[in-house]
């Protein structure tokens, strides 16, 4: 390095020896051009790690930090800092004008604030709700020994009222023992016998016994049947039950109930806990319940609720309006050198139903081939393996206005106080967006509401973007402008259709439990492994999507088509948003 700064200034002093002093100056004035260039982009690049080291990882920007960063904006042009050109541009584009024009007013934002007021915490006990618990009543008839009045001295025995201590417990695990009488004839001989044998629903201490003994067939014949093609057609046996003789078993083999297994599989896909910390959590319950014997009940699970995950596919794919995101996961591979590799979950968000989808990989062959016959418009981001539906008759591609507005987020924590103006503008074009939910507008209203007062504000921010187009890409803001310039088309085909959403939240929402759950389970343990819980995924978020339990749900419909063999024909009645409304 020093040998480098050295080279630099060695034509400097060729100049000075031989007496062109101007030329001189010329180049040590490049030079230190240079270097203060080199220092500013050293400076937001440190300013930027400690944000997002040290700081706050919320991306809200409020309004009064916009407002110093325009101020400070504004006194490096007074003071000279900013030359001619660029702040007769500046003067062009005035932001806060635009702002005030077609923004939202003080009574809007005063009321899209009281919307946003979150309720107080409820720092008492007393407040919480336990109406939904089931109750238990304990009646103590301990004989109280007699008093005696003041005024007649007569011993007082009289119950008035009851004194009720009201207490909380939790929900332990339990034995449920069901006895049916065995008759027979008299004479012992003959084996004349009516009824049935006893039958032990969930005991804890045979449990491990009778699980680990379970039919091997089946299992094999489930993971024959398991398919990673989401059109599959599935036989006309497969809604049969497993077991016809006994029909309190919830599998063939296990002496398990079905609230057991709900609790498994919720606990993993809703909770996300790993397997081998619920071996812990129920042996401190007193349930020994073995790491196998749980990983065989998630495989049956996924492969019973299989059919409906399919119908969610075909509906989600079936919606006008398709949200897409992605993350990256981990898994196990023996044949991989470190083995591990990189493996993806892929999220598609319809109308009313939710889709996962996992690949060992991040190609693109698996979403071309999902979209490949969709109709409609996709919602994705700048992913380079959708390049190719832009030429598709069949997919308009919109892009997420979120994506634009974190990157010149970005541009401010650097310190880059030019980022400022288009933020603010942002902040206007989600309040009407918000203003639009709050008064509850259709989608006709919406685009009316879009077409009038957000456009100008989308104008106002492409004029300020063509204006900074000159700006070094190196910068964290010239990346942002750069981005925004290439994605303009679709970012801004919101403004035309009112039922298209402004950003793609709707997919990263269903996304982050991923993404939080994955530092708990850490990886999956194998491809199948992955497939199995992208199609749990798709049954439980779809439930949450619903505004249904995922443990009710799943406790009624594993009953319904493992013990009842539900008809084929009626399937579509156990979709979550069909089921919410029918009788548990």
């Amino acid at each position: 390095m020093i040998e480098e700064r050295t080279l630099q200034f060695e034509p400097i002093l060729q100049a000075v020896q031989q007496g062109d002093t101007d030329r001189a100056r010329a180049m040590f004035t490049t030079i230190i051009q240079s270097q203060c260039e080199r220092i500013r982009e050293l400076e937001l690049q440190v300013a930027w790690l400690t944000r997002n080291t040290f700081g706050r990882k919320n991306e809200k920007v409020s309004e009064k930090q916009l407002r110093l960063h325009l101020e400070k904006e504004q006194q490096q042009q007074a003071d000279g800092q900013k030359d001619t050109q660029e702040e007769s541009k500046s003067e062009t584009c005035d932001i806060e004008k635009a702002v005030e024009q077609h923004g939202t007013t003080e009574e809007e934002y005063e009321a899209i604030k009281a919307h946003r007021r979150k309720k107080k915490r409820a720092h008492n006990v007393d407040r919480i709700d336990y109406s939904k618990l089931p109750e238990v009543v304990i009646e103590q008839t301990d004989d109280p020994k007699p008093t005696f009045a003041d005024g007649c001295g007569r011993p007082v025995l009289i119950r008035y009222t009851d004194d009720v201590t009201v207490k909380r417990h939790a929900s332990p695990f339990f034995v449920e023992r069901i006895r049916k009488p065995v008759f027979g004839c008299a004479c012992g001989q003959c084996g004349v016998v009516t009824g049935s044998q006893s039958v032990e629903k969930s005991p804890v201490d045979a449990m491990q016994k009778n699980e680990q003994n379970a039919t091997v067939d089946a299992m094999q014949k489930s993971e024959q049947s398991a398919t990673t093609d989401p059109g599959h057609q599935h036989e006309e046996d497969r809604m049969a039950p497993t077991d016809t003789k006994n029909t309190t078993k919830l599998f063939f083999g296990s002496l398990m109930g079905v609230s057991v297994i709900v609790h498994v599989i919720t606990s993993k896909y809703v909770d996300h806990i790993p397997l081998q910390r619920l071996v812990g959590i129920y042996k401190r319950e007193g349930l020994a319940l073995p790491h196998n014997v749980m990983l065989h009940w998630v495989e049956r699970v996924s492969h019973i609720v299989e059919p409906i995950v399919h119908l969610i596919f075909k509906d989600v794919f079936a919606s006008p309006i398709l949200l897409t995101d992605d993350t990256v996961t981990r898994q196990l591979d023996n044949a991989h050198p470190r083995g591990i590799r990189r493996g993806h979950v892929w999220v598609y968000v319809g109308e009313r139903g939710v889709w996962f989808d996992y690949t060992p990989d991040w190609k693109a062959d698996r979403p071309r081939e999902l979209l490949e016959n969709y109709f409609g418009k996709l919602m994705c981001d700048s992913y380079r393996g959708y390049d190719s539906l832009r030429t598709s008759e069949n997919i308009v591609l919109l892009c997420c206005m979120d994506h634009l507005r974190r990157k010149f987020e970005a541009a401010l924590r650097q310190g880059d106080s030019r980022a400022a103006d288009p933020l603010l503008l942002f902040k206007e074009l989600y309040r009407l967006e918000e203003l639009a939910k709050l008064q509850g507008l259709d989608t006709d209203a919406i685009l009316q509401l879009r077409q009038t007062r957000s456009r100008p504000l989308m104008d106002q921010l492409h004029a300020w973007l063509e204006l900074r187009r000159g700006t070094p890409p190196k910068e964290k803001l010239g990346e942002a402008i750069a981005y925004a310039r290439n994605q303009w088309t679709r970012v801004s085909h919101y403004l035309d259709d009112g039922a298209v959403p402004i950003s793609n939240i709707g997919a990263e929402q269903e996304m982050r439990p991923i993404a939080s759950g994955r530092k708990s389970w850490l990886f999956f343990g194998s491809q199948e492994a992955g497939r199995r819980s992208a199609t749990l995924y798709s049954l439980v978020r779809t439930c949450l999507r619903a505004g249904i339990d995922p443990v009710r749900y799943l406790a009624d419909v594993l009953v319904k088509i493992e013990l009842e063999g539900w008809k084929r024909s009626r399937l579509h009645e156990l979709l979550p948003w069909n089921w919410a409304g029918q009788p548990v």
